[in-house]
């Protein structure tokens, strides 16, 4: 309850739209644990209901880091999650969303984030089987389906201090941003071909 009520709380005040998890679990005996529908929403203007949802996220922590100041994840694996994409190469539903991450984390994170959260420590991130809709003025509106490589993050948070549930976010999105749009761009032709089709 206290994940899927922290998902809820922490992604409007970071990324500035609706999120939430339908279900977390954790086992203490495994130090596994497992997220079930996660959902992001759209900044206003968009007309997909979703930037990005996920089925499945698993987890694998570090069983004495759970009575720690610092939890240690060693695995957090995202499955297939669906992504749309709609607008232009340089201003469309994720950089905008984008934008909200980075002016939260450059400035002040109490309001999701405080003091006496637990921080973090991530030792291997893995979003697999990502698909992307993408709507953009290149194809004249019509939607095309890419397939994002795996994307791979390690070694966030080992410093002494960790990193916050926000600053988390903001590593995992900002990568995923990344690789989305660079595989949109290295399909500028198609895109621009399917605009004429």
């Amino acid at each position: 309850p206290l994940v899927v009520a922290g998902v809820a709380r922490v992604g409007p005040a970071v990324a500035k739209v609706a999120t939430k998890l339908d279900s977390a679990s954790l086992s203490l005996l495994s130090a596994r644990g497992r997220l079930k529908g996660f959902f992001m929403g759209n900044p206003p203007g968009y007309q997909s209901p979703f930037s990005m949802k996920a089925g499945e996220i698993t987890m694998a922590i570090q069983p004495k880091s759970l009575l720690a100041d610092k939890v240690v994840v060693e695995e957090f694996h995202v499955f297939n999650p669906e992504i749309a994409m709609e607008g232009g190469l340089t201003d469309n539903n994720f950089t905008r969303i984008m934008a909200n991450v980075q002016a939260f984390t450059g400035t002040n994170q109490t309001t999701a984030d405080d003091s006496s959260t637990k921080k973090l420590q991530v030792n291997s991130i893995v979003i697999s089987g990502a698909k992307v809709t993408a709507t953009t003025v290149l194809a004249g509106g019509k939607p095309l389906t890419l397939t994002l490589p795996d994307i791979k993050l390690s070694n966030l948070g080992t410093g002494p201090e960790g990193i916050t549930a926000a600053e988390l976010s903001a590593a995992i999105f900002k990568e995923l941003s990344d690789k989305t749009l660079g595989s949109l761009r290295e399909n500028a032709l198609k895109l621009g071909a399917a605009a004429v089709t």
